[in-house]
């Protein structure tokens, strides 16, 4: 079979990829979260109205990507390293940067919202964040039997240290906005490039323990065993909360 090769303008090509990066780690946190949502609905109340606020913004954030990119022509790619966004060599106007850029805010602040509704009724049901991570057991302080399920603990794992990279990359998304405006606001390109970094990394990995709740909940369907939360587990999430803090010490903290 002979070999075809497609000739595509390089314009084009940047914009492409700078979609296809940005829609692949949509595509990947919109379906953890909505594992997210349905499978701890079943453990606590949810008010339906966030689950629907939390679309909308999402959706909204996806025109506005999209149409930076292929209307504004933005082609910096979806890690919209600083200072790129406003140096852009006559390819792209601000407002198609400020626009993806403001796609990224309104999809964070979707799961900012999203993310406040399901840690507080966890908070309430569980007694607390140490309680719906099974800390209590963890310590010898708490039985098994009143342990949260492993479900409602990979969950509230996940909204602590992806809440935290939201918060860093709406930071840096803000400030590169604000550049674009105002270019003497002096951003520090390595610390900007650290704090997306780790914003990037953190929502993805995020998508994956998302995921792992379908797991929780799908399995002991299937084979009539329930997965009961063991010393172990708790421990296991507990590391994970706990790699987060030196990787954010190292990415984000290295430049001071």
């Amino acid at each position: 079979m002979p070999l075809v090769l497609i000739e595509l303008d390089s314009t084009l090509f940047y914009q492409i990829l700078t979609a296809h990066g940005a829609g692949m780690v949509g595509t990947a946190v919109l379906s953890g979260a909505v594992i997210l949502w349905y499978f701890i609905g079943r453990h606590v109340e949810l008010l339906l109205t966030v689950y629907w606020v939390f679309l909308g913004l999402f959706l909204l954030g996806v025109v506005l990507i999209l149409g930076g990119i292929f209307i504004g022509g933005f082609a910096g790619a979806w890690t919209f390293l600083f200072p790129l966004p406003a140096i852009s060599g006559g390819l792209w106007e601000a407002g198609a940067a400020a626009s993806f850029l403001l796609g990224y805010l309104s999809i964070g602040i979707g799961f900012l919202l999203l993310y406040l509704e399901i840690g507080r009724k966890l908070i309430a049901k569980y007694g607390g964040i140490s309680g719906a991570l099974a800390w209590p057991l963890i310590t010898g302080k708490g039985e098994q039997a009143d342990a949260p399920p492993p479900s409602v603990i990979a969950a509230m794992a996940t909204i602590i240290f992806n809440t935290i990279g939201i918060v860093v990359g709406a930071a840096v998304a803000l400030s590169s906005i604000v550049h674009l405006y105002a270019p003497d606001f002096a951003v520090d390109a390595l610390l900007a490039k650290n704090m997306i970094f780790f914003f990037g990394h953190v929502l993805v990995n995020a998508s994956i323990y998302m995921a792992v709740i379908a797991v929780y909940e799908i399995i002991p369907e299937y084979t009539g065993r329930s997965w009961k939360t063991t010393r172990v587990f708790a421990i296991a999430w507990l590391a994970v909360l706990l790699f987060v803090r030196p990787f954010i010490r190292t990415t984000c903290c290295r430049t001071w």
